[in-house]
Formats: C-alpha cells, sequence, structure tokens
C-alpha cells in the first residue's frame, strides 16, 4: 500500500469546542457522525480545560466512531482560541473546515 493511500483523504473538517459538557457531549458527537455518515469527514473535539468529564466522554465517543478526535486543552483558554487551535491543530486533516457548538441538547436532524 503506498502512503497515499495509508491514510484516507478527508473533505470535511468539523471542529468542536467543549468545555463543562460531560453531561451530553457523547450523544451530540454521535448525532453529528450520524448527520455526517455519507462524507469523508473528521470531528477534532477541543476540551477547552473542562473540570468535568468532558474529555473522557470525548474519548469514549472516540472508540465508537474513528472519526473523531478529542484533544485536550490544560486550561480554559474560552471558544474563540479553542476554535483556532482546532483548526490550527495537527489532527485536523480535512480541506473544508467548518467550526460548531451546540448547547446542552444534541443538534436534531
Amino acid at each position: 500500500m503506498s502512503k497515499t493511500n495509508a491514510k484516507k483523504n478527508i473533505h470535511l473538517s468539523v471542529i468542536v469546542p467543549a468545555y463543562n459538557e460531560g453531561s451530553h457531549i457523547y450523544e451530540n458527537l454521535l448525532v453529528i457522525c450520524d448527520a455526517l455518515k455519507k462524507q469523508d469527514f473528521e470531528i477534532v473535539v477541543v476540551d477547552d480545560g473542562s473540570a468535568d468529564n468532558t474529555f473522557s466522554e470525548c474519548k469514549r465517543a472516540a472508540r465508537l466512531h474513528r472519526s473523531i478526535k478529542p484533544v485536550r486543552l490544560k486550561s480554559n483558554v474560552g471558544k474563540g482560541a479553542s476554535l483556532f487551535r482546532g483548526f490550527g491543530t495537527r489532527a485536523r486533516r480535512g480541506h473544508c473546515l467548518s467550526g460548531c457548538r451546540f448547547g446542552d441538547r444534541p443538534p436534531t436532524t
């Protein structure tokens, strides 16, 4: 297998900043994956220094969907900085970029 075939080409990278969203982030990520299932995509979840179980819930979702890539920041830097870091992270490989933020309830499809 050649190097170009070793990694799947990703078309869309969705950057999701998250802060203390452990109670609902797992379900929200699964909803996004379901909505994008016909696309070549990845989801880079940037845990913005959460004090709860946000990062462990992101890792749990990532075990179910390889397209989810959790990134953890040591301290809270805010939504804008989290998006910026998500767009610049090595985890991101997509050609089209999108930032996504949601509240307590999962998005509806």
